[in-house]
């Protein structure tokens, strides 16, 4: 009751968050087309998580996973510990290189996060992935890979597909991914950037709202017209349908 009890001014007090947020992130060499923005984006995944943390005090746990032909690992722990270096750290592990080591990375973040539950019915897990590419080194398979995905969200996981030059909806469905939680990215710096903030912010809403997948801003802001009127021959959902074309209908 503390916690939904309004005080003296008519504002509920803040509520204790707990949260196991994944980010996995594409640095492939095909990344260079998004200039800055994957270094930016991480930078603000974690500074909206440290913000969170801040406000509404909990525990927020956090991991950064990139990956290329190998995986990387710059930080995983509790936000409350991260420091300057850390981000410096997660912000140099995300500049481009090599190829795209896709299936194996998510079936080992999935293993890693599975560990950290904790069996507190407040815990919200938010896996997200955001890639521009198709693998071409990883041992395991698309359907391996769809399978822990799906596995992942019936174990009660929220599951973010991010995605540039590919049709997201169909790849992310062929992933394992829901279409509400699946998202068209333009590879472009200012779009990507923007998609970027709509990954942290989705993950937040999602574990301290309910409100599960992307609004409809964030659908406008992540890619161009052009890339998203090209999504709806494949969409089958009306909510998502409606967040594709109900906003380039008003552009």
């Amino acid at each position: 009751m503390n916690n939904v009890k309004r005080n003296n001014g008519s504002e509920r007090p803040q509520v204790p968050v707990y949260i196991d947020a994944v980010f996995v992130g594409d640095r492939s060499g095909s990344m260079r087309s998004m200039g800055n923005a994957p270094m930016a984006g991480v930078r603000d995944f974690l500074e909206k998580h440290m913000n969170l943390y801040n406000e509404n005090g909990g525990e927020v746990n956090v991991t950064i996973v990139t990956f290329d032909t190998c995986m990387e690992v710059p930080f995983s722990g509790d936000i409350s510990t991260l420091n300057t270096n850390d981000i410096e750290r997660c912000v140099n592990e995300m500049k481009p290189r090599n190829l795209t080591r896709l299936y194996d990375t998510v079936l080992d973040t999935i293993r890693e996060q599975n560990n950290r539950k904790t069996g507190n019915p407040n815990q919200k897990m938010i896996f997200s992935l955001f890639t521009d590419g198709y693998d071409n080194v990883s041992t395991n398979t698309s359907k391996t890979m769809s399978d822990a995905i799906i596995e992942h969200k019936n174990s009660g996981v929220v599951c973010n597909f991010l995605a540039a030059n590919q049709d997201a909806i169909v790849t992310g469905e062929m992933y394992g991914f829901n279409g509400n939680n699946s998202i068209q990215v333009t590879s472009d710096p200012i779009y990507a950037m923007n998609a970027f903030g709509a990954c942290a912010a989705s993950g937040i809403r999602s574990a301290t709202t309910g409100d599960v997948g992307f609004t409809r801003l964030e659908r406008i802001s992540s890619a161009t017209v052009a890339d998203r009127t090209s999504l709806f021959t494949h969409v089958s959902s009306p909510l998502v349908q409606t967040h594709l074309l109900a906003p380039i209908r008003q552009l």
